[in-house]
């Protein structure tokens, strides 16, 4: 099993402008700038939202996503209309199922590279070369989110990429890429990228049940490329392994991820003791009876209740 990076407070910060250069890739001169937005649109997990760039290549999505003995990842913010900042390589942020994925990543790469100008618009918001848009699209894995998500979204109208901040529902199927970052929504095949900003915004659309501000997550990219995800199965309340890159064919089974420690563990007294115990230096007084070999070594004293000997 990979061992899951300790995501800090400064590694957090180093991934927020990582995650704000990104979310600036790809901007076309013909686009909507997500930053002239003023308000977020609540994308529904069943919902294609505006502007979609395919037909939907989802799968039904694993139900229920939270188990009280799998809770989500907490991440750094959420206060003041703020998203919880999470790295992409915290274990438990996505959901899976074995051998199971609630997105065809073939049939959305089939979508995406049939049409030549949508292929080289969506490659364009993507950020990569549209004559590798078929293998960016092989190497991103398919994951259910299991929190609301902030992100950068890409459309596609009039022939031309449109581009917007939305809020994804928990359970909604996407395909993320090595870093852990959400890329493609695949009930419409847009484009994605890290949300730029320290706000969700106003909400644009109808509220989903459960929606709150403060609780929305934004996906930081992990600090290296990873080989593996450790996902949450909320249908039998295990955890699974999947590769980067894979359809669910090679999951395994893993171990529940150990939360790193919030703070270090007290020092505990030996085991022949109830109290504390001070070291005393050897006493330098001549009219003290010297110890074998003519010098005294430190000894230990039990101190009483006020810390007298």
């Amino acid at each position: 099993m990979r061992t899951a990076l300790r995501t800090t407070p400064a590694v957090l910060a180093s991934a927020a402008l990582a995650l704000l250069a990104l979310g600036a890739a790809g901007c076309g001169a013909g686009e909507q700038r997500a930053e002239a937005a003023a308000d977020t649109v609540l994308e529904p997990a069943g919902s294609r939202g505006p502007d979609p760039f395919t037909a939907s290549a989802t799968r039904a999505a694993p139900t229920p996503l939270t188990r009280t003995e799998q809770p989500l990842p907490e991440g750094e913010g959420g206060k003041d209309d703020g998203p919880r900042l999470v790295a992409g390589d915290t274990p438990g942020l996505y959901a899976g199922l074995p051998a199971r994925t609630g997105c065809d990543a073939r049939a959305q790469s089939r979508l995406l590279t049939a049409d030549r100008p949508r292929a080289a618009a969506f490659a364009r918001a993507a950020g990569t070369p549209a004559d590798g848009l078929g293998r960016w699209l092989d190497d991103l894995t398919p994951v259910v989110l299991r929190a609301d998500t902030l992100v950068t979204a890409h459309g596609y109208a009039k022939g031309d990429v449109t581009t917007y901040r939305a809020v994804l529902q928990s359970g909604t199927a996407v395909l993320v890429d090595a870093r852990g970052v959400p890329r493609v929504r695949c009930v419409c095949g847009n484009p994605l990228g890290p949300a730029g900003g320290d706000r969700v915004g106003a909400p644009r659309g109808k509220r989903w049940k459960g929606y709150e501000a403060g609780e929305v997550r934004a996906v930081a990219p992990a600090a290296r490329p990873l080989s593996a995800l450790t996902l949450a199965d909320p249908a039998h309340g295990h955890w699974l392994e999947r590769p980067v890159g894979d359809d669910g064919t090679h999951d395994r089974a893993v171990r529940e991820p150990s939360a790193p420690p919030t703070e270090p563990p007290e020092e505990e007294p030996s085991p022949e003791s109830s109290g504390p115990w001070e070291t005393v230096p050897p006493s330098t007084d001549p009219g003290e009876t010297p110890t074998e070999g003519g010098q005294e070594t430190a000894r230990s004293v039990r101190l009483g209740p006020g810390g007298e000997d």
